[in-house]
């Protein structure tokens, strides 16, 4: 289900900044409750895992999407998997990065255009910078999946939104990864695995109902699916990372089909080493997916 409470969406996206001044460390979670900041870390833990877990048996993915403009040649929905006291890590390590350049906000489309706080910057201080985020995200997450397509196969199927065709795929991929590949994920005994998503107007209740289906319909789904809630990639560090990959994956869907144009250096950073899991849907599964939302 949705959460729908201001004030925990609130929590998720300041959550993470309350290790620096509670009593929580990288290897223990164990919730305290000296402080009303350690209060809110309860809560939020809590409802993540939905009560039917412990709070240090929990993976949480972000995801964000990336091409759902018109102009776009294609569309992707992407993210990072972790356990809890990864992210909290990861959080440390990218805002020291972000510091050292200066930065206040990672939003990839405006590094790729050198737009708003990456104007003036030269292409080699840029990819410095970006090298620095992909490092700290191979590092921190358990592995990157997502799903994508591109536009000309959808405007035949396009009675779906882009978004949660997308989305569809996704989780049902990392579903079908961990149910049928015992070391995809490692999952602990009793671990789900949560949900956060990029603050979208209306995604909301499309979400929703993309959980709702799977959950009835595929039989490891509420078995493996935690709470799902919605954050603000400006105030949330691990989607920003999300918004990193969601991007490059639907750079590198339209390059191949539409130019020669080698790897991009950035994406090539992310991968470097690292899991992906990828499916790129194509318009025969568009069609299939577009019944099953609509």
């Amino acid at each position: 289900m949705c959460h729908k409470n201001e004030e925990l969406v609130r929590l998720n996206s300041s959550a993470l900044r309350l290790l620096e001044s509670g009593a929580i460390s990288d290897g223990m979670l164990q919730p305290q409750y000296e402080t009303d900041r350690d209060r809110e870390w309860s809560e939020f833990v809590r409802f993540l895992s939905d009560d039917r877990q412990s709070s240090l048996a929990m993976i949480i993915c972000y995801m964000d999407e990336s091409g759902t403009h018109e102009a776009s040649k294609a569309v992707a929905v992407g993210g990072y998997v972790a356990r809890w006291e990864q992210w909290i890590k990861f959080r440390r390590r990218w805002n020291l990065l972000l510091k050292k350049y200066g930065v206040s906000d990672f939003h990839m489309k405006d590094i790729a255009h050198f737009k708003r706080e990456f104007e003036g910057w030269k292409e080699d201080r840029r990819n410095s910078f970006l090298e620095g985020a992909a490092a700290i995200i191979r590092r921190h997450t358990i592995l990157a999946f997502g799903v994508g397509f591109i536009t000309a196969d959808y405007e035949a199927n396009e009675r779906a939104d882009k978004y949660l065709v997308c989305l569809h795929g996704a989780i049902q991929l990392l579903l079908f990864g961990t149910v049928n590949y015992r070391r995809f994920l490692n999952l602990r005994t009793g671990e789900r695995i949560s949900f956060v998503f990029d603050q979208k107007p209306g995604f909301e209740g499309g979400a929703e109902k993309v959980f709702a289906y799977l959950r009835e319909k595929v039989e490891s789904a509420d078995r493996l699916l935690g709470n799902i809630t919605f954050a603000q990639r400006k105030d949330c560090e691990p989607l920003q990372a999300a918004d990193f990959f969601a991007y490059e994956i639907t750079k590198a869907l339209a390059d191949r089909r539409y130019s020669a144009r080698p790897p991009r250096r950035s994406l090539l950073a992310l991968l470097e080493g690292y899991r992906l899991v990828f499916h790129e849907i194509d318009a025969a599964g568009l069609r299939n997916m577009s019944k099953l939302l609509t």
